[in-house]
Formats: structure tokens, C-alpha cells, sequence
């Protein structure tokens, strides 16, 4: 199969939905019925509270989350499948798809073979990073969150943004993720798993790591964070909790700083409005909150790649990557539809030696970034600098 589609849901339901190789449209079991698999308790609540510094960890379950016997299985026997080598890699959508609203729905949308409906902002994350029905081309596990939130419902109910609950909950979406990981290596021990994350779907993953124990931990194989809605600074602290500090040295964390996954975090000159509206509105603690993944994090495992590089087109056609050009000057979403940029990543989790975080820092040609506000010649060069509205604590946590 092409993917397997984990979703979920605001009401503490995980549920399992298998997409077609060829068809490219999920058939999804009722959550009510005996196939859906449930999580702990309390993992994602129903009404986020609001706001406050230790947001993060305010919203983490009591208990860890189980995957029951059905997705169990099925996870099985798609890893026993696979051939040594196939490519193991979690997916993970941002902003605005919800696996429980079928007009937004990311597994029926993005990783579904062929997307459900015709969009500029769709395309086939499965068929662009080379997974087919075969096991020889790898496993591809969707995970779906709910990260739709109206905004004015929540200024009146939580006293903020519907971005600001969705920010909220994908930190806690992240145990969930941790508990899939998990099982993953359970399962599959010894292979590496990989994650390719877009927008606040970085933040899913960051959350993530903090949460695994030392041998699911040392499983994670290469992130790839498309134009990461998240803070540096809560990477650095991830990274430094799981044993990896960062400028070279090592944190106080559970697991051995060689286990630490290479990060590579694509960004883009196109993203650069949105990268600055993430650091205005995105709800921030100071001592983690600094700037925005794609300024950059400061670690040996770290790698950021200006996807619309003016060299980066020659590069890759060296390497028989087909990139096309770039042809807006602000846009989100062309870390995953510009042609081209799925194959690139594609090689990244397949072709691991040349494609290493080493390998890309001595490439010249990737050396440099250009600085923000380049493609937008009619902004200021600096950041967009916002009034940002104080949130208040979490009161009742």
C-alpha cells in the first residue's frame, strides 16, 4: 500500500484510514466502530486553555498513547514487508487540514496517491517522494491532526487566535506522534525512521522528540521541516533534552549525542511574509521564543536549505533533479507543489550517504542563503515589527 493514514481526532479518537496505491482516495472506518483505534485520555482536549509559557507541557497527557491491536497489526505487517533499506517516513501536514473534515481532509489531499479535488495547493506528497503499493519503494505513514480552528469562536471562548489553539495543539499533537514513533521501532527495531513535516507540522515533530525514550529516540532517522512554523528556540531546547546541544555541545538529555537525527529545515524566500506573521502572532515564551525556524539553529546535525536558491536549480540538475523555477514571490505552499521539490526530498530519504547533513556542508553551492526580504524588493529588509498582545497564563493547570 501507498500509505498508511493515522489520524488525530479532537475527540480523542486515533483513526486508522487506508489509502488505495492507484485510486488515490481513502476509505475511512467509522470512528464508533471495533477499527477505530484510541489513544489515552485527555490528549488533545476539546477546549484548549489558554495560553501561557509552559503551554507545551500543560497539554501533555497523563498517560502514554497506545495504538490498539488493529492498527498494530496493520502497522506490522507493512514493516515486515519491507525489503532492507526501504524508507520508513512519517508525514505531517500544517495549518488548516483536519482528517475529520472530508473538504480538508490531508489523507484524501495531500497523502493520497492522487488528490481528491484539483488545487494549486495539492499535490501527491506519497507519488512526489517515489512511495507506489510495492513494499520496495517504502512505507509512508500519514499522520493527520486537527489543525482548523475559526478564529472569532476562539477569541470569544479562549481570548485568542483560532492560529494561537492550533499552535496549542499541535505541541500537544506531538505525544501522539511520539507514541506512533514508538510502536514504529517496536516493531520495525533497527531500521531508521524518517519525518517530513510542512508549516506548524514542524512543531508536531519538535514536540515529538522531548517525549521519546532512548531507543525510539535513537530510531529517528532525518527530519525534513518545510518552511517550519516553530522557534528556534524550542528546537534548540529539544534537541538539547535529547542529548545534542547545540554549537557542538552535548546537552543533559537520556540518549548518547550520536543518536541525534540530522534536521533539515528548507526554506524559502517565498515564505518570508509568512515566516514574519509566525513571529508576530504565534504565541511565544521569551526564554524559548526567539525567531522562527528558518533564521536558522546553531547545531552539527543542522542543515538549512534555501529551497529557491538561484544555484540550488544547477545543483540539482546535476543530480538529475528536475527543479523547476520559482515563479511567485510569496507562497506557503511551494516547499511541496513547485516540481521538482518532492524529488529532492525524495533523495534525501533514499540516497543517505550523498545526501548526509555532512555531505550537503560541503557542497559550496549551499553554503549561502540569501537575506530576507530578498524577493520582495518593496518591503523592508527587517523583520515586520507588530504590536504582540500579552497572553495570559493557564489558569486551572
Amino acid at each position: 500500500m501507498a500509505c498508511i493514514g493515522v489520524s488525530l481526532r479532537a475527540e480523542q479518537t486515533v483513526e486508522r484510514l487506508v489509502l488505495a496505491g492507484s485510486g488515490g482516495v481513502g476509505r475511512s472506518a467509522d470512528p464508533g466502530g471495533d477499527l477505530a483505534p484510541r489513544l489515552a485520555p485527555r490528549l488533545v482536549p476539546r477546549r484548549a486553555p489558554r495560553l501561557g509559557p509552559q503551554l507545551a507541557p500543560q497539554l501533555a497527557p497523563q498517560l502514554p498513547p497506545q495504538m490498539d491491536a488493529p492498527l498494530t497489526q496493520e502497522l506490522a505487517a507493512a514493516l515486515d514487508a519491507l525489503p532492507p533499506g526501504a524508507p520508513i517516513a512519517v508525514l505531517i501536514h500544517g495549518y488548516r487540514f483536519d482528517p475529520g473534515a472530508p473538504d480538508h481532509d490531508p489523507h484524501r489531499l495531500l497523502f493520497a496517491q492522487a488528490p481528491a479535488r484539483q488545487c494549486a495547493k495539492l499535490v501527491s506528497w506519497t507519488e512526489g517522494l517515489g512511495f507506489d503499493e510495492t513494499p520496495e519503494t517504502g512505507l509512508a505513514i500519514g499522520f493527520g491532526w486537527p489543525a482548523r480552528a475559526a478564529h472569532l469562536p476562539s477569541l470569544v471562548r479562549l481570548g485568542h487566535t483560532g492560529f494561537a489553539e492550533i499552535y496549542a495543539r499541535a505541541g500537544a499533537a506531538g505525544a501522539a506522534l511520539a507514541g506512533l514513533i514508538a510502536q514504529i521501532a517496536a516493531l520495525a527495531p533497527g531500521r531508521p525512521i524518517d519525518i517530513l513535516a510542512h508549516s506548524l507540522g514542524a512543531r508536531v515533530a519538535l514536540s515529538a522528540l522531548p517525549r521519546l525514550e532512548a531507543g525510539a529516540a535513537g530510531a529517528i532517522g532525518r527530519l525534513i521541516l518545510l518552511g517550519g512554523a516553530e522557534y528556534a528556540g524550542t528546537a534548540r531546547a529539544a534537541l538539547a533534552q535529547m542529548g545534542h546541544g547545540c554549537a557542538g555541545a552535548p546537552g543533559p538529555g537520556r540518549m548518547p549525542a550520536r543518536t541525534a537525527p540530522e534536521i533539515y529545515s528548507i526554506t524559502a524566500r517565498q515564505n518570508d511574509l509568512y515566516d514574519a506573521l509566525f513571529e508576530t502572532f504565534a504565541p511565544r515564551d521569551d526564554a524559548l521564543c526567539d525567531r522562527v525556524l528558518s533564521r536558522g539553529v546553531d547545531a552539527p546535525n543542522w542543515f538549512s536549505l534555501q529551497l529557491d536558491a538561484p544555484q540550488l536549480m544547477d545543483w540539482a540538475a546535476a543530480r538529475g533533479i528536475a527543479l523547476d523555477p520559482a515563479d511567485r514571490a510569496v507562497c506557503h505552499w511551494s516547499f511541496y507543489t513547485r516540481p521538482g521539490a518532492l524529488a529532492l526530498y525524495a533523495r534525501i530519504l533514499r540516497d543517505r550517504a550523498a545526501w548526509s547533513v555532512a555531505a550537503l556542508r560541503r557542497a559550496p553551492a549551499l553554503a549561502e542563503q540569501e537575506p530576507r526580504w530578498t524577493r520582495l524588493s518593496g518591503l523592508p529588509r527587517a523583520a515586520i515589527s507588530l504590536p504582540r498582545p500579552r497572553l495570559r497564563r493557564a489558569r486551572g493547570l
